[in-house]
């Protein structure tokens, strides 16, 4: 508030704030939250009345298995199963169900190609190693990941080997939910004994998939917290480390110079002061923002520099100038300078373009142009940085739309 520049906020993974056990509490409870109780519900439903048409065990398994896999990405993604819409999981049937069958061909193909009981020992190889290959190979049907990464047992493993400890949770987890499966299958088959038609399958499959709904929660959480190991880049990795804290204090505002009295001022400060340069810069020094928001309809002053255009442009943002603070950014952005000076007003305007416009392309651009340009600086490191985080794009603000000059 009181130095006119614009501070970076401070943020944090995902993971840091707590670890992937802490967070399984929550995929447990999550069918039984207002989101995870209707997909629940509404799967189990679907399930049960499509049973009675032709083909209504495969239409039902497809339903199912969008309805996981959407949990699974938007969980991934921090949000919420109401975001998506129903076309997400109700309209896209056949795909994640042949993606889901191509994960799973290490556990189902041996028994196809050899047609005949199977040895004990690789009956036992095949479910150790599909223990630990579905789940993950599960994340990358779920996610859209290519399935020939998913198949990929190097890839598997390195996946496994980035995500470390969690990875170890992960597979363990997804084993008791199996047994947890197993276990519940015994009441089902009690349930379905019940001589209610579509009773009689809506409390079976009910209570046969909480174990599933819970497992694609707890995928999606891993990718959140592990994004990068699964090449699926979250919108929402990286949090506030200080939270919703606000800034403390009060307001002030900046001490407005005068301006020199024409009766008593000499004919030297008298000419000085109608020079646009002089009046820009003394507003500057006395930081006067809103002397300069002034300049922003009227002719720039051609002889300023580099630096002087860009303190202008962040003092300006500072105070909430967005519109005028733009023309100052913007021209520092394209001045001459140092490597280092031209290299810093470039980031700052490319930031001013995400974080307070909302045009994240533009600013992808002049990142880019950053990291070609002018290697090898702490203004290139910043941008490459950005690039690979990718935030959220900033909602509109109602600051006037204009366009935005690309890098040159």
């Amino acid at each position: 508030m009181h130095c006119g520049e614009i501070a970076e906020q401070l943020m944090r993974s995902k993971a840091e704030r707590s670890s992937f056990a802490a967070r399984l509490p929550v995929a447990l409870a999550y069918p039984f939250r207002l989101e995870g109780l209707a997909l629940w519900g509404g799967a189990s439903l679907f399930g049960a009345v499509v049973s009675y048409v032709c083909l209504g065990r495969w239409l039902a398994a497809a339903f199912i298995i969008a309805t996981a896999f959407t949990i699974t990405r938007t969980s991934a993604d921090g949000g919420t199963i109401t975001s998506l819409g129903l076309a997400d999981w109700v309209t896209n049937l056949v795909w994640p169900l042949v993606r889901f069958v191509v994960a799973m061909a290490p556990i189902w193909l041996p028994e196809v190609i050899f047609d005949e009981p199977l040895p004990v020992w690789l009956n036992l190889i095949i479910t150790v190693v599909g223990l630990a290959w579905a789940p993950f190979s599960y994340i990358g049907a779920s996610t859209d990941a290519g399935l020939t990464a998913s198949l990929n047992p190097l890839v598997i493993g390195s996946v496994m080997r980035r995500v470390g400890r969690d990875a170890v949770i992960y597979v363990v987890g997804a084993v008791l939910l199996l047994l947890a499966a197993g276990a519940l299958s015994v009441p089902a088959m009690a349930l379905a004994s019940i001589g209610v038609p579509v009773l009689n399958k809506f409390l079976p499959l009910l209570v046969v998939l909480y174990p599933v709904f819970v497992f694609a929660r707890s995928a999606g959480l891993l990718v959140e917290m592990h994004p990068e190991p699964f090449g699926f880049y979250s919108a929402d990795a990286l949090e506030p480390l200080l939270g919703a804290a606000a800034p403390r204090g009060v307001w002030q505002e900046a001490a407005v110079v005068e301006a020199p009295k024409r009766s008593h001022a000499p004919i030297e400060l008298e000419s000085a002061y109608d020079d646009p340069v002089a009046r820009f810069r003394a507003a500057l020094t006395a930081k006067d923002a809103a002397g300069l928001a002034h300049f922003k309809t009227g002719p720039l002053p051609e002889a300023l520099s580099l630096s002087e255009g860009l303190s202008a442009g962040r003092l300006l943002a500072a105070h909430q100038h967005d519109g005028a603070a733009s023309v100052f950014l913007e021209r520092a952005a394209n001045s001459r300078g140092t490597s280092a000076e031209q290299s810093g007003a470039q980031v700052i305007w490319a930031r001013f373009l995400a974080e307070r416009i909302g045009r994240t392309d533009l600013a992808s651009q002049w990142f880019s142009h950053v990291v070609k340009t002018h290697p090898q600086t702490p203004a290139a490191t910043f941008a490459q940085r950005w690039l690979e985080v990718r935030p959220i794009e900033a909602p509109l603000s109602d600051i006037e739309r204009q366009p935005r000059q690309t890098p040159p």
